[in-house]
């Protein structure tokens, strides 16, 4: 599920394969612009899909040179991002932020 709270899209509970495409739809393109952030604080199972749905989004905002910001990467996501070499590209510490894209309050 998705919820907007002014610039920021709050996703809650399950980011897997399942809910995937539906979420993908709701995205910040979606939601009319203005989106800034996208915060994972609410989710509480993801997999490697929840990349992907990220890695889109982020995509997507770049295209539209709009600035979109991941807050609150779950710890399993994380994991993932790093395993899969993506860390950056979500804004990893490791080295400066990709044009367009932002990170901020990952634990």
């Amino acid at each position: 599920m998705i919820r907007r709270e002014g610039d920021r899209l709050l996703l809650l509970g399950e980011v897997t394969y399942q809910t995937v495409t539906g979420l993908l739809a709701q995205g910040p393109a979606a939601q009319g612009g203005g989106v800034a952030v996208v915060d994972m604080g609410g989710v509480t199972r993801a997999d490697s899909s929840a990349l992907a749905l990220l890695l889109e989004w982020l995509r997507a905002a770049g295209r539209s040179s709009a600035r979109l910001r991941v807050e609150n990467l779950t710890p399993d996501l994380a994991s993932l991002a790093h395993l899969y070499g993506v860390e950056d590209l979500l804004g990893g510490a490791t080295g400066g932020e990709p044009e367009g894209v932002e990170r901020a309050g990952a634990s």
